[in-house]
This record gives C-alpha cells, sequence and structure tokens, in this order.
C-alpha cells in the first residue's frame, strides 16, 4: 500500500504540474488585438555664446616690418557641450597695454592689419570643456601683419603688448 500511495502522489502531482502548464499555455495564445494613441514630446536644444581663445603665440620676430601676415589660431570654448559651427572670425585690437609715443609718433591699432578668417566649420567641445592646444580642432582665427610704413619712423611700436578681440 505504501508504494500506491506513492504511486497516487506522484501521479497527482504530474497530472496538476502538466495541467498548470497547458492552463498557463493556453491562457498566453488568448488575447485581444487594438490599437490606440498617445502622444509625447521632444525638446531641441539651443545654442549658448562660446569663447574663442587664442592658441598660437605671435612673438616680436614675426609682428615686425616687412615679415608678412601671421595666421592666428585658436579654439573654441562651448560651456553647452554641443558641436556648435563657426563662423567666419573677426578679430580686432581691442586695447594695448600702453600706446607708446617715440619721436612724436604714437604706435596705434593704425599700424596693424588684422584681416578675419572664413568659416571655421563644425567645432565640438572637448571632455573638460575646452579643445587641447594644437588639436585638429584648432582653426584660424584670423591674420595679424605689422603695417610697414616706410616713410615714417615707428620705433614707437617695438615692444608693443596688443590685446586681441575675436567676434564671430
Amino acid at each position: 500500500m505504501h508504494i500506491k500511495r506513492f504511486m497516487s502522489k506522484k501521479v497527482v502531482a504530474i497530472g496538476l504540474a502538466a495541467g498548470v502548464t497547458l492552463g498557463i499555455g493556453g491562457a498566453a495564445f488568448a488575447y485581444f488585438t487594438a490599437g490606440g494613441t498617445g502622444t509625447g514630446s521632444a525638446t531641441t536644444g539651443s545654442s549658448s555664446a562660446m569663447t574663442l581663445v587664442q592658441d598660437t603665440t605671435i612673438n616680436t620676430a614675426q609682428l615686425v616690418p616687412g615679415y608678412g601676415a601671421q595666421t592666428i589660431t585658436g579654439h573654441q570654448y562651448n560651456s553647452a557641450g554641443t558641436t556648435e559651427y563657426v563662423g567666419a572670425v573677426t578679430p580686432s585690437i581691442s586695447s594695448a597695454t600702453v600706446w607708446q609715443s617715440l619721436n612724436g609718433y604714437t604706435c596705434s591699432a593704425s599700424d596693424y592689419t588684422l584681416t578675419p578668417s572664413v568659416a571655421a566649420g563644425d567645432e565640438a567641445v572637448g571632455p573638460s570643456g575646452t579643445q587641447p592646444t594644437g588639436s585638429s580642432n584648432d582653426f584660424s582665427l584670423g591674420t595679424i601683419a605689422f603695417n610697414d610704413k616706410t616713410t615714417t619712423d615707428q620705433d614707437a611700436c617695438q615692444g608693443q603688448v596688443l590685446v586681441l578681440s575675436f567676434n564671430s
């Protein structure tokens, strides 16, 4: 009788498991289909003001009479962290440490020629918020040249320190 009882419990357990499995399996295939509608939204980001940073150093041997225009390279600092298009950059002399005078001549912004760059294109922000100096993402911020006024003594411009500004 002990074997019969064990077999009965085993048969009941197997039968119950099979019934539950078939019931769940049958339920998985019984469903209704329906359509529906819904709404959502997405917001487009916006640009932020960028800062143009000069990377090259124009030294005293390059900004002299007869040497020619020097390219000013730089990169953008973009606090938004998104890629932004940099248009043409216009450099200007915003000031000098002191406009020096010598022999009756005062060095001034008119002693220099600044030329805008062409559009630089897309520029992405770097991992720390700035592009590394000398990276492939550097672009032209324009050019600067010393005007060689052959009939005027320009000694007052020697050692002149200029403060440049960039606008895009």
